[in-house]
């Protein structure tokens, strides 16, 4: 959209009108005609001696305040014109579409012709009555016949011969919405596309889940998203499944009544737009453009609840210092789903105070039945086993099961950790290259193999999606890279450590932390992404591509996605706490993050800004020297990570993701 259709206001476009009887003042526009995108619209006036003392001329009418429509069908104007009998009856209009043909002309389109029913509302007379002036005149059509096809949004004019041209947006669709409801953050938002024509009105209502009982939710609107406060809301209602419902409906009149209510919302009145937008069912009515978003609210405060243990019982095999224990647990639980359909629920045990096993479970009953084996190796003598239930909404019980039954006990010589995965290579002899071990995949995934030429390492890959990343951290030396010296095994496990500069493929001189990066010789074109310390074919990943990532394992894990994220990323080896499935193969190890209390694993993004949003449709960023953006893993966290930023000069690994 050029920058002279675009006005913020909605009653910004002129209604410009002409008259007279001279060609320079009525200018013929049956055939298109090419204008400047900066030129205005012309208004005329007659000088012709039509034995009048006052020089007849048009003024400006009804819909001069008013800039977009969403409906053809019941079109009304009205005009005046001061002078000695001048008439304004028309029996025809034609509408025009404005078609851009370059960045700064447009022509006029015909669309076709309508008949228009024009009507004398008011008039004055002379002293002696004989002749009319300052007359009043209304005009009204049905240009509906013409919306076949139906037309697109845009730019239209509706002209009489004599130049009397009402300009009006035609604004029928919606701009792109995405209405998000977090309970748990406590928020309701809507984000949408600022690009597009036109202005809307929004309002959010709470409900029962019969939809009754509406109560409004306080909301402000920015530029590019609208904002609800149901945080206060929340709080205060009693449990239960209720109804967070937003109403959108654009500010284009369909009729004169509507385009009334549409001028009572500039003084902050609406209630006359919402009376004339919905029905009595609370659906929007023929001609009005509206869109609503609905979603289900569950307010849940109490915890889920284990009520019966039917059985508790444990074998156990020992080598005087190692105690692995298989564990037999038979339980049934409750929790009111309060109208849902079903819940995940989270299903933990610790032995003594350590994570030992973790479940997720869907539930679709209110009562459910739980069954349960796993192994523990640990080095206490002595035991204790908590079971813990958790729902989405954070609510959890602990019970201590007390009684556990020893069903057998066995003295064992050696170890009894067990060996680490080994996945043989297939593409590449391991005798003759480096390659990087396998004891932190996932054996039931099938992997790829990649041989970096500049020093002839071998790392696995693995297909998320469409995008194929390493499935093992980098571990090429460069300036300001290093391996952790208190672990002598660390770069073999975990890989080299680098600055932003170094992972980019810059030094401190050219990269610095006051100055521009200039990567104009390192992006790849075609991807429009930067190769940094990948190898050939390789590169860095940006926020966009992590952000791919996320949403691919969001859909092909849609169950686990929103509270076990995280696991289906991380090793099932190599972590001291927490669990991990590693169901993608991406295999993150814990290596050296910025979260100092726990283990974890942090990864550079190839990207030159502060980003404050993990949408990408919507996220908006500023430009930092010193700052970087950054995902990193946690050892308890089980959702999905979010996106940070820390100083350059920290060291995190890299993965890169194949061009």
């Amino acid at each position: 959209m050029k920058k002279w259709l675009f006005v913020e206001f909605l009653f910004a476009l002129s209604l410009l009108v002409a008259c007279g009887d001279d060609e320079s003042s009525s200018p013929a526009i049956d055939e298109p005609e090419e204008t400047s995108s900066s030129s205005s619209e012309e208004k005329s006036s007659s000088s012709v001696d039509n034995g009048c003392e006052v020089v007849p001329f048009y003024q400006e009418g009804w819909p001069t305040d008013l800039g977009y429509l969403s409906a053809l069908k019941n079109f009304y104007a009205y005009g005046s014109d001061v002078g000695c009998s001048i008439n304004m009856e028309k029996a025809e209009a034609t509408l025009y579409r404005w078609k851009d043909i370059s960045s700064d002309s447009s022509v006029l389109e015909k669309i076709g012709s309508v008949p228009i029913t024009t009507t004398l509302k008011s008039g004055k007379s002379d002293s002696s009555g004989a002749e009319r002036w300052d007359n009043v005149w209304e005009y009204t059509t049905d240009m509906s016949s013409l919306d076949n096809p139906a037309l697109p949004d845009g730019r239209y004019r509706l002209a009489w011969e004599e130049g009397f041209n009402v300009n009006f947006y035609l604004a029928r669709t919606f701009p792109k919405m995405e209405w998000t409801v977090n309970v748990k953050n406590e928020y309701a938002q809507v984000n949408y596309d600022t690009s597009s024509i036109g202005d809307f009105r929004a309002k959010v209502y709470l409900y029962d889940s019969a939809r009754t009982n509406a109560v409004p939710v306080e909301c402000s609107k920015y530029l590019g998203y609208v904002n609800c406060k149901v945080s206060g809301i929340l709080d205060t209602i009693k449990e239960g499944h209720y109804v967070i419902s937003m109403n959108a409906v654009r500010l284009s009149a369909s009729d004169r009544e509507f385009y009334n209510a549409v001028k009572e919302t500039w003084w902050g009145n609406d209630s006359l737009l919402w009376a004339l937008a919905l029905d009595s069912a609370g659906n929007f009515r023929e001609g009005i453009a509206g869109k609503r978003f609905d979603s289900d609210v569950f307010i849940d405060r109490t915890a889920p609840k284990v009520v019966k243990i039917n059985t508790a019982k444990y074998s156990v095999k020992s080598n005087g210092t190692q105690n692995e224990r298989k564990y037999s647990f038979d339980l049934d639980a409750y929790e009111n789903l309060i109208g849902r359909k079903s819940q995940i629920l989270k299903v933990s045990f610790r032995v003594y105070g350590k994570l030992a096993y973790q479940d997720y479970v869907k539930q679709e009953k209110d009562s459910l039945h739980l069954t349960y084996e796993f192994s523990y190796t640990d080095s206490n003598k002595r035991h204790s086993v908590d079971v813990i239930l958790s729902d989405a909404e954070g609510n959890s019980d602990t019970l201590d099961i007390e009684s556990l039954a020893v069903v057998d006990s066995q003295h064992v010589d050696g170890s009894l950790d067990k060996p680490l995965a080994s996945i043989p290579a297939v593409k590449y002899d391991c005798s003759k290259y480096k390659c990087v071990t396998t004891a932190y995949l996932n054996p039931d995934v099938e992997y790829g193999e990649l041989l970096d030429e500049r020093d002839n390492q071998v790392y696995r890959t693995v297909k998320i999606g469409d995008q194929e990343w390493m499935a093992q951290n980098l571990n090429f030396a460069v300036d300001s890279s290093f391996c952790d010296t208190r672990d002598s095994n660390f770069c073999d496990r975990a890989g080299r450590l680098y600055t932003w500069n170094a992972a980019v493929g810059k030094s401190m001189e050219e990269c610095s932390y006051e100055d521009d990066c200039d990567f104009s010789k390192d992006s790849i074109k075609a991807i429009s992404r930067i190769r940094g310390v990948c190898p050939e074919g390789w590169h860095m990943p940006s926020f966009d591509d992590f952000y791919t990532l996320k949403t691919t394992v969001a859909e092909l894990y849609p169950e686990k996605f929103d509270l076990m994220g995280s696991r289906l990323m991380k090793s099932q080896n190599g972590w001291n706490e927490g669990l991990a499935t590693n169901e993608t193969g991406f295999s993150v190890v814990p290596s050296k993050g910025w979260t100092i209390n726990q283990e974890s694993a942090a990864f550079w993004i190839a990207e030159v800004h502060l980003v404050y949003d993990d949408n990408p449709n919507f996220h908006t960023s500023q430009y930092s020297h010193k700052e970087n953006i950054y995902i990193e893993f946690t050892a308890r966290d089980d959702e999905f990570p979010k996106f940070r930023t820390q100083t350059k000069s920290n060291h995190f690994s890299v993965r890169c993701l194949k061009n």
